[in-house]
């Protein structure tokens, strides 16, 4: 699940719909924050959740991983 850490996903073209929820190019895109993230988890017990920094094809991206149990 992409963070609103990230760098570069927010462009001059990008149109924001409501808070960390975008278009562009033809596509929608959220970005989640810690609170958002728990408001839509609300129902499930979150067993790990990490927010990581990784690098694929020279680019920097943060997401959330998690593991969820209902």
């Amino acid at each position: 699940m992409n963070s609103d850490k990230n760098e570069g996903y927010v462009k001059e073209t990008t149109k924001e719909i409501e808070k960390n929820f975008y278009y562009d190019y033809g596509k929608y895109f959220r970005l989640f924050n810690k609170e958002q993230f728990d408001i839509l988890t609300k129902e499930w017990n979150v067993i790990i959740l990490n927010e990581n920094i990784t690098i694929r094809l020279n680019r920097k991206k943060a997401l959330w991983e998690f593991i969820l149990k209902k």
